[in-house]
């Protein structure tokens, strides 16, 4: 499985876990292999320039 983001909820969201990250919802699906259970999800920067990130994911 490689990382994607897509806009709007994933079709059959039983799949994933929703993570709520400031006015974000997050679907992260519910089999990802982590490093050590947990996955950290987070916004950066200020403004329009904020992004998402994700750490914790094992590939």
């Amino acid at each position: 499985m490689r990382p994607a983001v897509y806009a709007g909820k994933p079709k059959d969201s039983s799949d994933y876990d929703k993570i709520t990250v400031g006015a974000l919802q997050v679907y992260v699906p519910k089999n990802v292999k982590t490093d050590a259970g947990v996955i950290d999800v987070d916004m950066m920067g200020k403004g329009i320039y904020q992004r998402l990130v994700v750490s914790g994911l094992t590939m």
